[in-house]
């Protein structure tokens, strides 16, 4: 379908599902993504995908546990510190489950038509538009 030079989607695509208004889901990890995710506004379910730099997306749960879509920011004159873990408080997640959190930009989704829509279109930041009509409920659509 349509990729940037980078193999992805870009930092962001619009969704528009009949005639409810359309729709900015940040594609560029900048801001939570992962399974499991109900899209603001549109009741379209995103059931797969995977970013450039680490595959595919983790459930909800992995992907706060390791700050996906928290972006470090530094200002000038910041000093990076590092923090020892006392073995007295368990990570709840693995470091190595981390593996799964969005990173370099989203290349491909898999959604799920929980909305009961007719039709949908996916539009690219290029102005690329991708039609999908005659989904029912529970419809897995995909844009790579």
């Amino acid at each position: 379908m349509s990729t940037d030079k980078k193999g992805t989607l870009g930092v962001e695509i619009y969704i528009k599902c009949d005639t409810l208004d359309e729709i900015i889901v940040h594609t560029s990890c900048s801001e939570p993504i992962y399974l499991g995710m109900i899209l603001d506004g549109i009741i379209l379910g995103i059931a797969d995908g995977e970013s450039r730099n680490s595959g595919t997306l983790c459930p909800k749960e992995i992907s706060e546990a390791c700050g996906c879509g928290k972006r470090k920011r530094r200002r000038r004159g910041d000093t990076t510190s590092t923090t020892s873990l006392t073995t007295t408080t368990p990570a709840p997640i693995e470091t190595n489950d981390c593996g799964c959190a969005c990173d370099g930009e989203i290349t491909n989704l898999s959604l799920i038509n929980m909305g009961n829509y007719n039709s949908c279109y996916i539009r690219t930041k290029c102005g690329d538009i991708f039609n999908f009509d005659g989904l029912n409920n529970g419809k897995y659509f995909f844009f790579f």
